[in-house]
């Protein structure tokens, strides 16, 4: 693999290049991914024309929805349910995208400290032709036991036709905010007039948003695009469940899909609590997890 120290949106970047994939970040605007290529292909959606900084932002609905971010200790605004750290509130999206990352042993490891709870989280990069592997590290910096909520947050350019692929998931969980969540079929949901394909990205349609959560951590979820080109993302143990936010231009008109392997299910500390399904992190100890992309060429390379 090769680092290449570049400029983007006039501030330092790094690509992580190895045969035809490259991806490139920016450490002080929360680490965030910026480009996914692979061949010819973007699979990210960003416009570099809306990127900026994130410092002094609070709600990660302040800025445009693009690229890849890590989320943690939440995905939703809550309040953390107990012990020394109890009704500490958490902001939306946690706290390490709107912060600089610091740089860990090598170039390819990037490391930040969260500000609501004493987690430390670094992620190290590594970039095969055709694959990219993200390994993190959690460590509890505290003599409490913490609660752990992380999911990657990679938003996926996405076109007419694009479809999402989770094999020998049947039912899916359906979130909408704060309404109470709804066990539908998949890929398409029966319960809503006129059935819906939760699967395929369908932008010829009213502008709309959705997101569901898979029941148990399936073996991978692939997103397909019309070109042949596809992205299917991996997540170790770690990670119980996959969440895939469908953007259908319901959402600061963008067409994007997001794969979000999580430690938790789901949302929040409070309600992953609330279902037993959220990973202990004990005092002073650390925990790894990694979650891998494939990156497939389209018809036309």
């Amino acid at each position: 693999m090769q680092v290449e120290e570049i400029r983007v949106a006039g501030v330092p970047a790094l690509v992580y290049r190895a045969g035809r994939t490259a991806l490139t970040i920016i450490p002080q605007w929360g680490g965030k991914g910026v480009s996914l290529r692979h061949g010819v292909h973007e699979f990210l959606d960003v416009d570099e024309a809306q990127l900026g900084p994130v410092a002094g932002l609070h709600r990660f609905a302040e800025t445009m929805p693009l690229g890849w971010d890590e989320m943690l200790p939440t995905i939703r605004e809550a309040e953390y349910p107990d012990g020394k750290y109890a009704r500490t509130h958490l902001a939306d999206h946690g706290d390490c995208w709107n912060q600089a990352w610091t740089q860990g042993p090598t170039l390819a490891t990037w490391q930040v400290q969260s500000r609501l709870l004493p987690i430390r989280m670094s992620r190290t990069v590594c970039v095969r032709d055709g694959e990219v592997e993200l390994q993190y590290r959690f460590w509890n910096q505290s003599e409490d036991m913490l609660y752990l909520f992380h999911a990657p947050h990679p938003l996926f350019l996405v076109r007419q036709g694009s479809e999402v692929e989770i094999p020998g998931i049947r039912q899916v969980e359906l979130v909408a905010g704060r309404e109470p969540r709804r066990t539908v079929n998949f890929p398409v949901d029966n319960t809503s007039l006129p059935p819906r394909d939760l699967s395929r990205v369908q932008l010829h349609r009213s502008p709309s948003s959705f997101k569901y959560y898979t029941q148990h951590q399936p073996e991978y979820a692939r997103l397909h695009h019309p070109d042949g080109s596809a992205v299917t993302v991996r997540a170790s143990p770690l990670y119980v469940t996959f969440a895939v936010w469908v953007n259908q231009r319901g959402y600061r008109d963008r067409a994007q899909v997001a794969i979000e392997p999580c430690t938790a299910f789901y949302e929040d500390i409070p309600t992953a609590l609330a279902e037993n399904r959220i990973p202990q992190l004990p005092p002073r100890a650390a925990l790894d997890g990694t979650v891998t992309l494939a990156l497939s060429e389209g018809h036309d390379e």
